[in-house]
């Protein structure tokens, strides 16, 4: 009967008007599996500027989550940054429940501040389903135990209800990185990729059909470090690869040997 639900909601979702009635209407989905929302965000691309997430404009919370809890994790992020499970959704492999990504990452002590805290409010677990640059979340007050047509039914009612949360979602005001020129995001792709300045050198030398110096590599990464305002160029890395800024399938006719 779920599949029936979610073809429901595929089309009430269009009519709905404010981001508050999409969340309930998903709510109301999920809980049917015993997984209310936890909330979603559209993930920025340097999340370590202030002010990055702002509640009701890129961040929507779920209606069930205790709201004692909002003050404990904001604390516990201002302190600790995005949590190892939140980076690992960021890299869209496709849902997986807090306890599939604790184990793949083999999290301990301090990196499972995130469950820790949540498991303090009745939440034991979730399930992350990302969805480009929008991350759906749900939690359950037990260890999730769904099977993969129940997964994929409720990916695709977060994929649903992120497309049309987008819509409500408030652009930034102004931008807070600039934008990397193909130069620049090649010369980080192949950086990423730990290839040494030369060795960048030679592939955009060939790739570009004109002679490129070590020392331009270096003006390449070090104005892609600026712009993405970065504290060095592994930081920047890390910055350009959540920001989906690059990835290892980029520009067409380009190899990467």
């Amino acid at each position: 009967m779920l599949d029936i639900h979610a073809l429901a909601f595929a089309k009430l979702i269009a009519r709905l008007r404010t981001s508050d009635e999409i969340i309930v209407a998903l709510d109301k989905l999920s809980q049917s599996l015993n997984l209310p929302v936890y909330g979603v965000w559209r993930v920025p691309v340097n999340d370590t500027l202030p002010g990055a997430y702002k509640e009701n404009q890129n961040v929507f919370w779920g209606p069930t989550v205790p709201p004692a809890y909002w003050p404990a994790f904001w604390a516990n992020y201002a302190k600790n940054g995005t949590s190892p499970l939140a980076r690992l959704a960021r890299l869209n492999f496709g849902p997986f429940t807090w306890t599939e990504g604790a184990k793949i990452m083999r999290l301990t002590g301090e990196d499972r501040w995130f469950q820790d805290r949540a498991r303090e409010f009745g939440m034991l677990d979730g399930l992350y389903c990302p969805q480009g640059d929008i991350i759906v979340a749900f939690w359950s007050r037990k260890v999730v135990q769904i099977d993969d047509t129940e997964r994929g039914i409720l990916n695709f009612a977060a994929s649903i209800a992120a497309h049309h949360l987008r819509l409500h979602m408030a652009p930034p005001k102004k931008k807070t990185t600039r934008k990397l020129s193909p130069s620049e995001t090649k010369a980080l792709l192949y950086y990423s990729l730990g290839d040494s300045p030369a060795e960048i050198a030679r592939r955009l030398s060939t790739a570009g059909k004109r002679s490129i110096s070590v020392k331009t590599v270096h003006s390449f990464l070090d104005r892609a470090r600026e712009k993405l305002k970065a504290k060095s160029r592994a930081h920047a890395v890390r910055i350009a690869i959540h920001g989906r800024l690059i990835t290892y399938v980029l520009f067409v006719g380009t190899t990467l040997t």
